[in-house]
């Protein structure tokens, strides 16, 4: 509840359970986050008493696809006994794909240099990327499964597995499309058609301007 700008909890009973001194509550799965001059908390209620898990001054806390995460100077780093997934370091974005029947999940990480990695079972891959993208095979369904991400090094493209596993070694200017185990490539001045399990060029045929 908002009074004058500033916040309160109250509970099923209407009645109070913290008083209208918070700048900001918000609440997600069960915990609130809360900003009250300045220092920020992730708290949780229970029998109408204040379980606090995590308070600081020196960061925001905020929500993402990792539940809850600290935010300081435009860096991030998951609050471990919230998260289900913990990165034990300070992270610039993520990135999360969403395994299509398993629920499994994928991060795609990128460190404060900028550099992205892969995180999949509280592993972090060992290559790191100068840039990553994600695509939907046939992208106007998006129900269907993601299978492939594509990973660029030293200005070209390739692909990964969504375990981290390199399917093809970054050789192409461009992936234009991925289309289950076909990619729709731009190299050398030619596009081109490249099956992903023969790694052979189907087609390729000269641009044309």
């Amino acid at each position: 509840m908002n009074l004058n700008g500033k916040y309160s909890i109250i509970d099923e009973n209407n009645e109070n359970i913290i008083s209208f001194d918070y700048d900001f509550i918000d609440m997600r799965n069960g915990k609130f986050i809360s900003n009250k001059n300045g220092e920020f908390e992730l708290f949780e209620i229970t029998d109408g008493k204040i379980l606090s898990l995590e308070k600081t001054k020196n960061a925001r806390i905020i929500t993402s696809d990792l539940n809850f995460l600290l935010a300081k100077n435009d860096l991030f780093e998951t609050i471990k006994n919230e998260s289900k997934v913990f990165l034990p370091y300070p992270i610039k974005a993520v990135k999360r794909v969403l395994w299509d029947k398993s629920f499994k999940e994928t991060y795609l990480i990128q460190d404060a240099k900028g550099k992205w990695s892969v995180f999949y079972e509280d592993n972090r891959s060992k290559e790191e990327y100068d840039d990553v993208s994600i695509f939907n095979e046939l992208q106007d369904n998006s129900m269907l499964p993601i299978r492939y991400i594509n990973i660029s090094k030293n200005g070209l493209w390739g692909l990964i597995d969504l375990k981290g596993n390199e399917v093809v070694k970054p050789i192409f200017e461009e992936i234009i499309r991925t289309d289950f185990d076909y990619l729709v490539v731009k190299n050398k001045n030619k596009y081109g058609i490249f099956n992903v399990k023969t790694k052979q060029y189907i087609l390729s045929q000269p641009m044309i301007l």
